[in-house]
């Protein structure tokens, strides 16, 4: 039988080995959490040379104006135009953020025989659009109704306007910028961003 100083050390011992257990509990490190999960790009393959344009371009916008640019490391989704897209031309379209920029490009420029990409940046909620073209190594070659009217350089969304039978012109907002607007007819109000029409947001009054 266990003597009296026995039962009451290995009580100790046990309760002393309860207590570690309890601050071992205590000072647990917590379960770690689950990473975010960014979202994922879409499987479009994107000539590297157009994820170029549009970063040079976000670069641009974001020292000068405090418009729709998402952050710099922004998960895009991107998708082409195929269907849209006049004959000869690549369109790539990213999305992030409520952003939307086209990167698009004739296969060769007709001047040239270099390769270039007309850049837009359009929020037609605000009524705000930005263009540029952008040479293949990401330099920034015009802005503006400039870019607009790139000699050798067509507008993709401004062919397309034209050849569905409709007049593409050039229009200045209330903040000084200049869109490309398709006109369906010879109403004033009868029009729409050449983009959105060309993205399938807006068409001619049925």
């Amino acid at each position: 039988m266990m003597s009296k100083n026995w039962e009451t050390k290995w009580m100790w011992v046990v309760s002393l080995m309860v207590l570690v257990l309890l601050v071992g509990c205590a000072n647990a490190a917590p379960e770690p959490e689950p990473p975010e999960t960014l979202p994922v790009a879409t499987a479009v393959p994107v000539e590297a040379d157009a994820a170029v344009a549009r970063d040079r371009v976000l670069d641009y916008i974001r020292e000068s104006a405090n418009e729709c640019v998402p952050p710099e490391g922004v998960a895009w989704q991107a998708s082409t135009a195929e269907n849209q897209a006049p004959e000869g031309f690549d369109v790539f379209r990213f999305q992030a953020e409520g952003c939307e920029v086209t990167v698009s490009s004739p296969e060769v420029s007709a001047s040239s025989g270099d390769k270039f990409y007309h850049v837009t940046l359009d929020d037609s909620a605000i009524g705000f659009c930005w263009t540029a073209v952008v040479d293949e190594n990401g330099q920034i070659i015009s802005t503006g109704s400039e870019a607009l009217n790139a000699p050798g350089l067509a507008n993709p969304a401004a062919t397309y306007c034209e050849e569905q039978g409709f007049r593409y012109e050039i229009s200045t907002a209330v903040d000084g910028s200049q869109c490309g607007q398709c006109f369906f007819s010879d109403a004033p109000d009868d029009a729409c961003d050449a983009w959105d029409f060309f993205h399938g947001r807006c068409g001619p009054t049925p």
